[in-house]
């Protein structure tokens, strides 16, 4: 088995620069999430949803260099996910059985916080809400090899990224629906090693909502495509490479069912 490099610690001037980045961003878009006009026309107001989450995945390593040096992952992954206007959460793990019998574990934890603008003032009093949501996305993605003669983390990197996009919302019937689509581009820290690369990709949501079916309770669900790239510098997952740098790419469709409350 090839040896991945790996080490147990972080860089600490990673995690500094990381954390920096992130409360400079959190300082800037926490103010527009909280005065954000929420709504999806004539004051309609989304609740919060919570419930269960199934992604599929395609995670993979460019260009296929060998089953030595590269790895992929193409099984279904489940957890759990939590939302509200303005903010998404989702947290999911997934296994599959690889050829030599080792067994490559995945886990995958994507938060997404945003502020909307809504120029046209003629479309606030209307049933249609478009708005322009910019803010942060963030995800952070382990993937572990287990079983064999030496057990490694083959993938560990964290991102934190700015998105901006555009979405619209509007009623259907007693219901509410709501598309968005978001690129993003950012920083991708490797969680072992000193190495700081790129992540850039994009999101399409569609969401559903029948709120107060019973009291308060009510039935959510979505469907999230994902596209997402990363590109490290190659010395940082090989200790021999003819590289340069080494990407990832992923593509994932994600259903969320839950409940508002």
């Amino acid at each position: 088995m090839a040896d991945f490099g790996c080490s147990e610690t972080v860089a600490p001037l990673d995690q500094a620069v990381m954390r920096i980045i992130l409360f400079l961003l959190a300082i800037v878009i926490m103010p527009l999430s909280v005065q954000a006009q929420y709504g999806y026309g004539n004051g309609r107001t989304p609740a919060r949803s919570a419930g269960v989450a199934v992604s599929m995945m395609d995670f993979s390593f460019q260009p296929d260099q060998g089953a030595d040096l590269s790895f992929s992952f193409t099984e279904p992954a489940f957890g759990l996910f939590y939302s509200r206007q303005g903010l998404v959460v989702r947290l999911v793990r997934g296994t599959s059985l690889q050829a030599d019998g080792e067994k490559l574990v995945l886990q995958d934890v994507a938060f997404a916080v945003w502020g909307s603008f809504r120029p046209f003032d003629v479309l606030r009093e209307g049933p249609i809400d478009l708005y322009f949501p910019v803010g942060l996305d963030s995800d952070y993605r382990k993937m572990s090899k287990r079983g064999g003669e030496v057990d490694a983390d083959v993938f560990e990197v964290t991102v934190m990224a700015l998105a901006a996009g555009a979405g619209l919302a509007l009623p259907v019937g007693e219901s509410d629906l709501s598309m968005r689509a978001t690129p993003f581009f950012g920083i991708a820290s490797r969680s072992f090693g000193g190495d700081v690369g790129s992540s850039a990709g994009w999101t399409t949501t569609i969401e559903w909502a029948l709120e107060e079916v019973r009291g308060r309770l009510g039935i959510y669900a979505s469907w999230e495509y994902r596209w997402q790239q990363w590109i490290l510098n190659a010395d940082s997952v090989f200790f021999e490479s003819d590289v340069d740098n080494v990407e990832y790419r992923s593509m994932a469709h994600s259903f969320h069912v839950g409940l508002t409350f």
